[in-house]
């Protein structure tokens, strides 16, 4: 009764939130080796982390809050001789069990030494999730974790770049560094990019998570970063190659590109940790530096102003155009102001300038935009383990970034010019790329983390967390005017004369001067061109979230349940009137003029019959843009969801498992999707326009798994898992029909899909210098479209007619890795 009391009081007073788990618990028992009986007010401490518990009357210890990593346990006791369990394995959300058998001490000051086996099945894990430790990515050579992240069954890399979770989009991950959410809010993905040896633990969650994660449909990366310790270490690594193309396909290619060079991607990554004040303050620091210098090219035949692919003014020079640089540095300091109190303090920064390959304009290369990409990431955390079985966490957390694409950052610049030199059928001849985009993101994150250890058997944990959003997005098209072309100025009056040379550009035989070709009456001038091809907005939207979770441990089962709930403001209006969208240029009668008749008033029954007669009449006022206001638009109302989910774990021998879990997730879509073009001014034609709709819901996902696992002697395991995904309100696009016949797509939530899986995995832990695994995955994923967009290509070919795709993914790996060590 006194447990249902509780159960009910937390469930009704605690609130929750979206919280990644960044610590783990480590529990046992005591035992005399010699009479089995329990041992009472043993003390068994984690070395060089001051934490540690005591005995109860059953032998049992428990020690909460403990970061991931690798320990050695010791547990004393008096009379007794001190032991030591080295390589001890903690993860973050999982429990880690190790027991103690001690032995009469023979002399004083007697330890006994033991390495722990590290079971290849976790036994309270309910759900698919791979761990990666900080040792496992040490020896990989791997560059980044989302390469890592790819040899793990379920997970794949899409053209994009980005990680996909058992047959869903990208979009549907949701990216966690020590606690804090790092997605990008704007695109989907994850925003700042770590080193690899900033790592210490990675996680990736494929099945169904618990209720402490929101805001992901697919999947979880949960990534943890290294603390200092009391000893100074460091590690440098430098890796360097090329891309050698075979010989029966390098025969095709320049000279140029046929040679190698052995420093054309090159990385060096560095990591030093260590203590500043004894353990009380320690750090530790980790950056990596990328360049690679590409490997498609161009060649420049063309200069920027040439008018035809006849006229060729470039110097031939071969110019690779998807070359990148990336720095990216971590930095973590550590307070221990208690022995039950600890402050971190948290850094991220990225800095990334690349080109992406454009085939048209290999021929004159100098007008293909860079891109630019930085963020800085601070995260506070204060932990504080109040009572034995309880500890809170207060994290604040802000994220910074920035993404400009552009050829110059002046608008004024020379390698801006006028696009009417951009012909040609395959090539672009001549002319720049003067489309400008900038976005930036900021996000301000508070969020409570409590946990408790009811009993030795349930582990309750609820939060809250609070995010607000601070979203600009500017794009646009700049209109360059034709500038005069070069000439010498013999007689100095600071204007062309005939019979002074000059650069003849055209190659027409004649000076040109400047001209007005944007109409804004400065010839040579450049404009930001305005309309539907220019989309700003600056939006605010807020998220909330609270959960409750509770983990129960018993001997012959796990349970986790969960309830989640999700607040959601996104600070948007929606059309009134989807068929009438541009409140600038209304198409419809009643939104241009009103119709009162000839004396211009409302209500008078013209005696000549031009009231509300459905056509202009002179005498009747128009409606003014301050009018139209009024009633143009409807503000969207903030959306609740709320989010059950269930899983279970059964033992069925000494060390194998047969798991299911159940879930609801819902997440938000990228906020492009909700503020894309957030005036709705539509280009005219047959939806050459696609609009944000900031009326969007979340998206859902029911979500089935079930799993065995069985290790077989010692360090081969083997796991078998089927699952399903159903999917819904995902986002779609749908088309408006305007009056005047042009059309529009916008973003709705429509799309649906169904994802089933099978996957195999055959694990050999690593021992005498060998470990490797194989996977093997057999998925079918089915929808109407896997990329929202995809539905504007394929309504233009069928606009009546109901599209549908599916896909099949079959996949299967092979991987092994070897080290040695001393």
């Amino acid at each position: 009764m006194l447990k249902r009391l509780i159960y009910c009081l937390l469930f009704a007073l605690l609130p929750s939130m979206l919280w990644s788990g960044t610590t783990g618990k480590i529990i046992g028992r005591v035992i005399d080796k010699k009479t089995g009986e329990p041992l009472v007010a043993v003390n068994v401490i984690i070395k060089g982390l001051q934490m540690g518990a005591a005995t109860d009357e059953d032998g049992f210890y428990m020690i909460l809050n403990v970061p991931p990593g690798v320990y050695t346990l010791q547990a004393i006791y008096v009379g007794y001789s001190v032991k030591e369990v080295t390589d001890v394995l903690v993860k973050a959300d999982l429990t880690t069990e190790v027991n103690f058998e001690l032995t009469e001490a023979a002399y004083e000051g007697e330890t006994v030494v033991v390495v722990a086996e590290r079971a290849l099945i976790q036994k309270d894990a309910t759900a698919t999730a791979a761990v990666v430790s900080a040792q496992e990515i040490e020896y990989s050579p791997i560059e980044s974790f989302v390469e890592i992240a790819q040899t793990k069954a379920g997970v794949n890399i899409g053209p994009d770049g980005r990680l996909h979770f058992r047959g869903g989009r990208s979009e549907e991950v949701a990216y966690f560094i020590d606690g804090i959410p790092v997605t990008d809010a704007i695109g989907g993905g994850i925003s700042l990019d770590i080193p690899t040896n900033a790592i210490e633990e990675l996680s990736l969650i494929t099945g169904a998570f618990s209720a402490e994660y929101g805001q992901a449909m697919s999947g979880v990366v949960n990534i943890i970063t290294k603390e200092g310790g009391s000893d100074f270490s460091g590690r440098v690594s430098f890796q360097t190659g090329d891309i050698v193309t075979r010989p029966e396909h390098a025969k095709y290619f320049l000279d140029e590109i046929k040679k190698i060079d052995v420093f054309n991607t090159n990385e060096t990554e560095f990591n030093l940790s260590g203590p500043i004040w004894g353990d009380r303050v320690t750090f530790n620091v980790s950056g990596r530096i990328f360049n690679d210098a590409g490997y498609l090219y161009g060649v420049r035949e063309h200069g920027l102003r040439d008018i035809a692919d006849s006229v060729k003014t470039g110097d031939g020079k071969v110019i690779s155009l998807n070359s990148q640089r990336k720095y990216n540095f971590q930095g973590k300091i550590k307070f221990r102001l208690t022995n039950t109190i600890n402050f971190y303090l948290t850094s991220i920064y990225e800095n990334l300038k690349y080109q992406v390959y454009n085939h048209r304009r290999s021929k004159v290369p100098d007008g293909i935009p860079w891109r630019y990409r930085t963020g800085i990431q601070f995260i506070a955390k204060l932990t504080h383990q109040f009572r034995p079985n309880a500890f809170y966490s207060l994290v604040l957390g802000y994220l910074n970034k920035d993404y400009k694409r552009y050829l110059d950052e002046d608008i004024n610049s020379p390698k801006y010019v006028w696009n009417g030199y951009s012909t040609g059928q395959y090539f672009y001849p001549g002319g720049s790329d003067n489309f400008r985009h900038f976005n930036t993101q900021k996000q301000y994150t508070t969020k409570f983390d409590l946990t408790i250890q009811l009993f030795q058997n349930h582990e309750v944990k609820t939060g809250f967390e609070f995010k607000k959003l601070d979203l600009f997005n500017h794009s646009y098209y700049l209109h360059v005017d034709r500038r005069a072309e070069p000439f010498v100025d013999e007689n100095g009056n600071g204007q062309y004369d005939p019979g002074e040379p000059f650069e003849d550009i055209d190659r027409n035989g004649v000076w040109n001067d400047a001209r007005d070709d944007n109409g804004d009456g400065i010839p040579g001038n450049v404009i930001e061109l305005e309309g539907y091809t220019n989309d700003r907005w600056h939006r605010f939207p807020t998220e909330f979230a609270w959960y409750i979770q509770d983990k129960v441990e018993l001997k012959d089962m796990v349970i986790n349940i969960g309830l989640r709930l999700d607040y959601f403001d996104p600070d948007g209006r929606v059309l009134s009137d989807p068929t009438d969208p541009d409140i600038t240029r209304p198409i419809k009668n009643e939104n241009i003029w009103k119709d009162w008749g000839t004396d211009g008033k409302p209500n008078t029954n013209d005696p000549d019959g031009t009231e509300n007669n459905g056509i202009w009449d002179p005498g009747e006022p128009p409606v003014t843009l301050e009018e139209r206001m009024t009633y143009w638009y409807k503000k969207v109302d903030p959306t609740i969801q709320l989010s059950p989910r269930i899983a279970f774990a059964f033992p069925i021998s000494a060390n194998g498992k047969l798991f299911f879990s159940y879930g609801h997730f819902f997440q938000l879509p990228p906020y492009q999707y909700l503020y894309q073009d957030y005036d709705n001014q539509v280009k005219p034609g047959l939806i050459a326009t696609i609009m944000g709709n900031p009326g969007l819901k979340p998206q859902k996902t029911i979500s089935y798994e079930v799993g065995i696992e069985q290790q077989f002697g010692y360090g081969i395991a083997a796991y078998l898992k089927l699952y399903q995904k159903d999917l819904r309100n995902i986002l779609g696009t749908d088309i408006i029909v305007l009056p005047n016949t042009d059309a529009y797509g916008i973003y709705v939530n429509r799309d649906y899909g169904r994802v089933r899986g099978i996957n195999f995995s055959l694990v050999k832990q690593f021992s005498n210098f060998f470990s490797a695994s194989i996977d093997y995955t057999y998925q079918i994923a089915e929808g109407n479209e896997s990329n929202p967009k995809s539905p504007r290509s394929l309504l233009l070919a069928r606009p009546h007619e109901k599209s549908r795709s599916s896909n099949k993914h079959r996949s299967f790996g092979l991987g092994s890795n070897t080290y040695v060590e001393d």
